[in-house]
């Protein structure tokens, strides 16, 4: 009986090496046909061995799902968090750009489109990016918030789509809800873990507190949701007594959304010494 379940054993395991092999051959094969898609956080999330077996620990390391973009003449780390955002992949930038920025124009203005970040975003920062990756950036619908008066004359909320080729994340795509807060699109699940919300300026620097495009409404006054230390949530008012023009400034941490099939490769010669994921022109 012993032994019958000792060749049982055995047999699992050539099997599974078996499986283990051809799966390897396959990545080698098809490792010129990566797609942006194929390293999304989603996906690897959702389809690893261990999690499909129940058992074993199925950790992702950072760089699994990273590609380096080009930005001002420099590889940048972008993190491929979904590919199924409006049916496309969807970046957002590792790091919150250096310089801090106001986010509007005025304590009246806190909504998100058209305001100062929103411009800035689309018609300046999109520009720092190279030529290929700016004709590879879709389209994307985002839901964003207004106010409206309802049918009792009370002040409610909505959210409506715009189309941007970059943008910030919202309060609800950090996975939280509110009830003053319009459901702007749905959660992403990178922000399942609280500690996914700190960011930084550059590897060792300080963190900083960044924008969401989803506006901070209270009966102390309107102002903009914010990522703060620690992976804190707060609002920050449009003003600042004393600084620059009178605005308040932070961090802004760009998003946007390529094609699934946008196609990757390995490179050796953006990091020295790794080997990270390259955009393939």
């Amino acid at each position: 009986m012993k032994m019958k379940k000792v060749q049982c054993m055995l047999l699992f395991f050539i099997i599974a090496n078996m499986f283990l092999v051809m799966g390897c051959e396959s990545v080698e094969k098809d490792s010129e046909n990566v797609t942006i898609s194929d390293i999304a956080y989603d996906n690897q999330v959702s389809s690893g061995i261990f999690s499909k077996i129940g058992s074993g620990n199925n950790k992702i390391e950072e760089n699994d799902y990273t590609v380096y973009i080009e930005e001002n003449d420099e590889f940048v780390p972008y993190l491929v968090l979904t590919s199924d955002y409006n049916g496309n992949t969807m970046l957002l930038r590792k790091y919150v750009l250096e310089e801090e920025r106001p986010y509007n124009e005025d304590s009246q203005k806190v909504f998100y489109e058209n305001s100062l970040v929103d411009k800035f975003l689309n018609d300046e920062y999109i520009k720092t990016l190279s030529d290929f990756i700016q004709d590879n950036i879709v389209n994307t619908k985002v839901l964003v918030t207004r106010t409206f008066i309802n049918n009792i004359g009370n002040v409610d909320v909505e959210a409506y789509p715009i189309e941007r080729k970059i943008f910030l994340i919202s309060y609800t795509e950090l996975g939280l809800e509110r009830i003053s807060v319009a459901k702007e699109g749905k959660s992403l699940e990178y922000f399942e873990h609280k500690k996914s919300y700190s960011a930084y300026a550059y590897e060792g620097r300080e963190e900083r507190i960044w924008y969401l495009r989803t506006p901070y409404l209270s009966s102390s006054g309107d102002a903009v949701w914010v990522v703060g230390i620690d992976g804190t949530l707060g609002g920050k008012g449009i003003l600042e007594f004393g600084g620059e023009g009178g605005l308040a400034k932070s961090s802004v941490r760009p998003a946007f959304c390529v094609n699934n099939s946008l196609l990757i490769v390995e490179s050796k010669e953006v990091i020295d010494g790794e080997t990270v994921y390259v955009v393939k022109k």
